[in-house]
């Protein structure tokens, strides 16, 4: 008898428990979307992100490239390119070179997801590229400290990865030649 009062109360004990850490895990997810930490100082970014360079070497890409910076390239592989017929889509980026940046995580949400960045203008990262990176699994949330590489396609910066610091997390969003991971063909749909 007294051995069921006993598992009784420790079955208890950990429901409750458990209970708790969901109720706090809520609570505190809620303050962090809600806008609580946010509008930190450009010094408070500056400082992660040489923290963030300093822990985690950038490799083979030069990390945070000013947004003002031209990069080289003529693009197929050093070909020029070829002249489509009008009306017709180019369904793969262009990529030229690959530019590494640190920033943390401004806003999350479900349908986008804001990076601020020191010294360059906030990344978005939404639509099908978002929706892709949930599908697989991969969480961002407000105060997370990335890495995000990618390239410049028309004045906007393209996410090709995306590494969590914070949760350990990293997703590859594009192939190399600029393919969305997400498009048919090649096994994927």
């Amino acid at each position: 008898m007294i051995k069921k009062i006993l598992v009784g109360t420790m079955l208890a004990a950990l429901i409750g428990v458990l209970l708790y850490g969901a109720w706090y895990r809520t609570t505190a997810r809620a303050a962090s979307e809600s806008g609580s930490g946010q509008g930190r100082s450009s010094a408070e970014f500056t400082a992660a992100n040489q923290l963030v360079a300093e822990q985690f070497p950038v490799r083979g890409n030069q990390a945070n490239q000013s947004a003002n910076e031209q990069t080289q390239g003529n693009g197929n592989r050093g070909g020029n390119s070829i002249d489509k017929a009008a009306g017709t889509a180019d369904p793969q980026a262009e990529i030229g070179e690959l530019v590494t940046l640190f920033g943390v995580i401004e806003n999350s949400a479900e349908d986008a997801v804001v990076i601020q960045v020191p010294d360059h203008a906030p990344v978005d990262l939404s639509g099908r590229a978002w929706t892709y990176a949930q599908e697989q699994g991969f969480g961002l949330w407000a105060g997370d400290m990335v890495r995000i590489s990618g390239f410049y396609e028309n004045k906007a910066f393209e996410l090709v990865e995306i590494e969590n610091f914070t949760s350990g997390q990293t997703i590859t969003l594009r192939e190399q030649t600029g393919r969305p991971m997400w498009a048919g063909g090649r096994g994927r749909g």
